[in-house]
């Protein structure tokens, strides 16, 4: 069997005791509930905003949530504020003309990666270590692919994971939005979707990386947050410092240039197997 098969297999021996473990179960119901609540609450908050603004400029009613709020989009005072709070012109570029309900839920979700991967992965390698299983593992597979496999297995998990959290939020925007293309609506909230995963690339590195270090579950899932809180610090008192952040490369992501956008998740990649090879490093030198 090849390295790369072997590697396969522990990702989806990883996946499979995810998938059966109360942990994970309980981060997709929660993940859902957040993800479906943002929605019905975005959604509320255009709703609300179009009928005051309807009633103040004594207009009719327009009969569908986010036709007001288009219409607000394409103008240029609006343009001028959005561009001001993206700091960023190339991004501001790329994101106009979204629905500005499916970009809200675009930025609770970016902001939801860290939790969603810290619930779902930061324990795994630590748990493994303390109950012993991973000693029969490594019989057949190399630390190296043991843990490069755990990583693409969690990968999977966190994708499931956000993946149920994508469909929740679609079905409610569906009731909330019955004049909107389901197709059309699908196509924005999966697309983010697959973007915050590949950003969650690097905290999954991270903070499975950490997880090598020790064998309790609990330290493991405290030296994540101290980790982020760490990074959050650093970057903001030292801005060169901020490469090691995945936050660096948010922007990337939500570029429609295809060269921005690798640019950025080249990055993540980087991170996350920089930060994944170093535990590994410390774990490769390890009793187990």
């Amino acid at each position: 069997m090849s390295s790369f098969a072997r590697m396969r297999s522990v990702a989806a021996a990883e996946l499979g005791v995810a998938s059966r473990s109360r942990r994970a179960l309980a981060t997709v119901l929660i993940f859902s509930a957040i993800t479906g609540i943002a929605m019905y609450l975005t959604i509320s908050m255009f709703a609300a905003i179009e009928a005051e603004l309807l009633k103040l400029l004594a207009l009719p009613d327009a009969g569908e949530t986010g036709s007001v709020t288009m219409t607000l989009w394409q103008s240029d005072q609006f343009n001028r504020m959005v561009s001001h709070m993206t700091r960023n012109s190339a991004v501001f570029a790329d994101i106009q003309g979204r629905h500005p309900v499916v970009l809200a839920y675009a930025f609770f979700l970016f902001s939801l990666v860290p939790l969603v991967t810290l619930m779902t992965s930061s324990a795994s390698v630590a748990s493994d270590i303390r109950s012993g299983s991973v000693r029969y593992m490594l019989v057949r597979v190399s630390r190296a692919e043991w843990s490069i496999g755990k990583f693409f297995g969690e990968a999977a998990a966190v994708l499931a994971a956000m993946a149920v959290g994508a469909l929740a939020a679609w079905a409610v925007a569906i009731c909330r939005l019955p004049g909107w293309s389901a197709l059309g609506l699908a196509g924005g909230v999966f697309d983010w979707t697959l973007r915050a995963w590949i950003y969650s690339f690097a905290y999954l590195g991270l903070f499975m990386g950490l997880s090598h270090v020790v064998r309790s579950p609990g330290k493991a899932t405290a030296l994540s947050v101290a980790a982020l809180v760490a990074l959050g610090i650093a970057a903001n008192r030292w801005p060169w410092l901020e490469i090691l952040s995945p936050s660096s490369s948010q922007t990337l992501l939500w570029r429609r240039d295809p060269a921005a956008f690798m640019q950025g998740a080249v990055h993540l990649v980087s991170l996350a197997f920089l930060y994944l090879g170093l535990g590994a490093f410390v774990f490769s030198r390890r009793d187990v």
